[in-house]
């Protein structure tokens, strides 16, 4: 998978309205970012998974912060975006 930009890895920390998460950076940062991706993402979306986003630079965008992949339990990974094309 080919992103433009460099992903920011974040831990989760609430998914709700299914297009909005809230995600601890670090100790001090949490972020709300977009989620493309509204289905119930089963397995995807427990408190405390590891999940990467990407950083948006039009500066038109309501949130610039989209979830773009989650590693869920046995360490695979999963592309949340399914905006993104599978390459």
């Amino acid at each position: 998978m080919k992103f433009t930009g460099e992903l920011t890895e974040a831990v989760l920390l609430k998914r709700y309205d299914r297009i909005l998460v809230d995600v601890a950076v670090s100790k001090k940062e949490i972020r709300t970012i977009y989620c493309p991706n509204n289905n119930l993402l089963r397995g995807c979306d427990s408190l405390g998974t590891r999940l990467w986003f990407s950083t948006s630079l039009n500066p038109k965008r309501k949130h610039p912060y989209v979830w773009e992949i989650v590693e869920v339990e046995g360490g695979n990974f999963v592309l949340v975006n399914n905006l993104r094309s599978h390459d």
